[in-house]
């Protein structure tokens, strides 16, 4: 139960490209803004869009794979931890910043398919297809490197 006590999940779209920065030799950081939407009928029937924001960081390997193949517009799914993180801002002002510090992540569609009917998206030739598993083999073991 202990694994339920601080865990987000969310599916939305990036806002713009990430923000990757190379902190030392090992340490990555990707930070990158999501927008999760919902839509309902007001009290009077009409259509409402309600869009949050919401700020998220990865690490390392994750930061990796984020830098290489999410861009924005694309729609992805995170799975990670609330954090609230104090700093004092350029003005001297203390202020506090919340963000999700993602555990997992993963590509649903990308920008160019994303608008297009699941119909209509090609599917990956098996060059692409192979290419594509051969890069995951490569992310998977960056990620256990950074479990050890």
């Amino acid at each position: 139960m202990n694994t339920l006590k601080n865990k987000v999940i969310l599916i939305g779209r990036l806002g713009k490209d990430p923000e990757i920065r190379q902190l030392n030799d090992q340490t990555k950081l990707a930070r990158f803004s999501l927008a999760t939407s919902e839509k309902y009928l007001d009290r009077s029937g009409h259509a409402q869009k309600d869009t949050q924001w919401h700020h998220v960081v990865a690490w390392n390997g994750i930061a990796t794979l984020v830098e290489n193949y999410v861009h924005k517009g694309q729609e992805i799914a995170v799975e990670g931890r609330l954090r609230y993180r104090q700093y004092q801002g350029r003005d001297g002002i203390k202020k506090t910043a919340t963000e999700i510090v993602v555990h997992e992540l993963m590509m649903l569609r990308s920008p160019k398919t994303a608008y297009l009917p699941l119909s209509q998206v090609q599917e990956p030739d098996s060059e692409d297809l192979k290419r594509y598993l051969e890069e995951l083999e490569f992310e998977d073991s960056l990620l256990s490197e950074e479990d050890e």
